[in-house]
C-alpha cells in the first residue's frame, strides 16, 4: 500500500524541468497505488520529463532510471541481517537499501535510523522511497539522497505527518540509533587486550590529556542496584493496569500478545522519566480497551502505583542495610563508589543525573551515604517533561567546560539508552555500563544492543576495568 503522505512528498519537489527523462516504475495494485501513478503520470507530462511505466508483479518495488537507463537507482527493503547479501549485487546500479529502524544504506555509507519510543511504527518504507524520488529529482548527490529518504522514513516510524515541519523536528532532535549491525552480532565485538571493556569508537581511545573535567552519572544500574528488578515490576504492573478485571479471564494468546507489547513498551522507554513511560502503557490500555473510559486513571496516577511500590521494595533494602544485613557494597555495582571518589580526587566535577522522582534519588543517595560526591548536583525528575533532568545536566556541563573543549573533557557514565543519546548530542564521549545488577558485576548482554544503538563509544561491564579505562583514555599512564 503506498503511504497518502509519500505522494505528497513527490508532488511537492518544486517545479522545475528537467533536462533528463525519469522513468518511475510502482509495485502494487491498491486503490492508492493507482491514485499515485495517475497523479504521477499528469506530473511528469506536466514537466516533459519521462514517461511512467508499471512494474506490477516484478521483484523491484520501487525503480528510478535516469540519464537514459546509463545510471540505475533500485530499492529494497530488509534488515540489516540481509544488507550484505544484497550489497553484493550493486554492481551496475546505485543501490539503495532500507533496513525499517535500522535506516537506509548506500554502498558502504549508512544513514542511520531514528529512535522512537512508539512500539507501533508505520511503514516507513514508501517514504523511504519518496525520499530517494525527491533527491533524484532535485539532482542530489547519492549520499544526500540517502539521508533525505532515512529522514521522510522516520517521520513515518515516528506515527507523524510527513511534513517538512515534522522532518525538520525529527531531524533537530538527533534521536539516532547508530552501529546497526554491530550491534545485532557480537561477534564483532572489538575489546581492549585483556579486558572486557568493547570499544564502540576508536577515536575515544586515547584523546584526553588527563582526567575529564566533568562526570555524568546515571544512577539506576549505573550506580545503584537499590531498585533491581525495577522492570519485572513495572511490566507486571501494566499488564495489571491495561487488563483491569478482565486479567484472570484472558485467553492465552492474548495475554501472550499483551505481554509482548507490554516488554516492548519497557525496552523502548528503558531510561526516560517514568511518566513518558506511563504515557506509552496508556496508549496500549487504550488499544485493548479492557478497561472502562470513567474507571481509568492518568498516566501520572499510574505512575504513581508503580513508584509508591518501588518506594516499598526500597524501604525493605534500606532496613536491612540499617540492620547490618546488607552493606553499601550490596547496593551498588562493583567499584563504583571507589571510582567516583577517584575522579573527584582527581579534580573532576561530577553530576548525577536520574529519570527517578528527585526525592527518591536524593533520599536513597544520602541515606547510603554517598550524596557528598556529587559536586555537581544530584537531579531526578520532577515530573516536568520539558525539563529532563539527563538533558538538563548535558547542558549544565557544556556550560562549565565552554563551546570550545575537546571530545572527552566530559565523560557520560550510563547504562541507559537516554543519557548515552544526549552524550552523543553534546559531544561527549560516553561508557555504556552493561551491568548485571543482580550480581553487581559482568555483563548483561541484554543491555549491550540497546547501548551501541544509542551511540555509546565504549562498554564496560562494572567499576573493576576502571583502571584499565583510565589507562585507554589517556588519564594515567601505565
Amino acid at each position: 500500500m503506498i503511504n497518502p503522505y509519500a505522494i505528497s512528498a513527490i508532488m511537492n519537489l518544486g517545479q522545475k524541468n528537467l533536462d533528463h527523462p525519469v522513468v518511475l516504475k510502482m509495485n502494487g495494485c491498491s486503490s492508492q497505488a493507482n491514485i499515485f501513478k495517475q497523479a504521477f503520470w499528469e506530473h511528469i507530462i506536466n514537466l516533459k520529463i519521462g514517461t511512467l511505466a508499471d512494474n506490477s508483479g516484478d521483484e523491484d518495488p520501487l525503480f528510478i532510471s535516469i540519464d537514459d537507463g546509463l545510471a540505475v537507482t533500485l530499492l529494497y527493503r530488509g534488515t540489516r541481517y540481509g544488507i550484505a547479501k544484497r550489497a553484493k549485487n550493486q554492481n551496475e546500479a546505485r543501490t539503495f537499501l532500507y533496513a525499517h529502524e535500522d535506516g537506509g544504506f548506500y554502498e558502504r555509507h549508512n544513514a542511520p535510523g531514528f529512535h522512537s519510543i512508539h512500539i507501533t511504527k508505520g511503514d516507513g518504507y514508501p517514504a523511504f522511497a519518496a525520499g530517494v524520488a525527491l533527491g533524484v529529482l532535485a539532482e542530489h548527490s547519492a549520499i544526500e539522497t540517502l539521508h533525505i529518504a532515512t529522514l521522510l522514513a522516520g517521520v513515518i516510524l515516528d506515527q507523524q505527518k510527513l511534513t517538512y515541519s515534522n522532518a525538520l523536528a525529527l531531524a533537530n532532535s538527533c534521536n539516532l540509533r547508530y552501529n546497526s549491525e554491530l550491534a545485532g552480532n557480537v561477534d564483532q565485538a572489538n575489546y581492549i587486550p585483556n579486558t572486557d571493556i568493547e570499544v564502540i569508537n576508536q577515536e575515544a581511545l586515547q584523546r584526553a590529556k588527563g582526567y575529564p573535567k566533568v562526570a555524568i552519572f546515571d544512577l539506576d544500574g549505573t550506580i545503584s542496584t537499590l531498585r533491581v528488578g525495577w522492570d519485572d515490576v513495572m511490566h507486571q504492573r501494566m499488564v495489571e493496569f491495561i487488563a483491569g478485571d478482565r486479567l484472570a479471564t484472558l485467553p492465552s494468546h492474548q495475554l501472550f500478545e499483551l505481554n509482548e507489547q507490554v516488554g516492548q513498551v519497557i525496552e523502548h522507554t528503558t531510561g526516560v522519566q517514568t511518566v513518558v513511560q506511563m504515557e506509552e502503557m496508556y496508549r496500549l490500555l487504550q488499544k485493548y480497551d479492557f478497561v472502562p473510559k470513567d474507571r481509568r486513571k492518568t498516566p501520572a496516577q499510574y505512575k504513581d502505583i508503580y513508584a509508591q511500590e518501588i518506594r516499598d521494595r526500597v524501604a525493605k533494602r534500606f532496613d536491612r542495610f540499617k540492620r547490618g544485613i546488607l552493606n553499601l557494597d550490596d547496593l551498588t555495582m562493583k567499584g563504583a563508589i571507589a571510582f567516583i571518589t577517584h575522579l573527584r580526587s582527581n579534580g573532576t566535577t561530577v553530576y548525577l543525573a536520574s529519570g527517578t522522582d528527585d526525592k527518591d534519588v536524593k533520599h536513597e543517595t544520602n541515606m547510603l551515604g554517598y550524596a557528598t560526591l556529587f559536586n555537581g548536583g544530584i537531579y531526578g525528575s520532577v515530573g516536568d517533561l520539558e525539563n529532563d533532568p539527563k538533558s538538563l545536566v548535558m547542558r549544565l556541563a557544556k556550560k562549565q567546560v565552554g563551546s570550545d573543549s575537546s571530545f572527552g573533557e566530559v565523560v557520560v557514565f550510563g547504562d541507559g539508552p537516554v543519557e548515552i543519546r544526549e552524550a552523543k548530542k553534546a559531544g561527549f564521549l560516553s561508557v555504556g555500563i552493561v551491568s548485571d545488577e543482580r550480581q553487581r558485576f559482568g555483563i548483561n548482554k541484554a543491555k549491550r544492543e540497546r547501548l551501541i544503538l544509542a551511540g555509546s563509544d565504549l562498554l564496560m561491564p562494572d567499576y573493576s576495568w576502571s583502571s584499565d579505562l583510565a589507562g585507554a583514555l589517556g588519564w594515567e599512564t601505565h
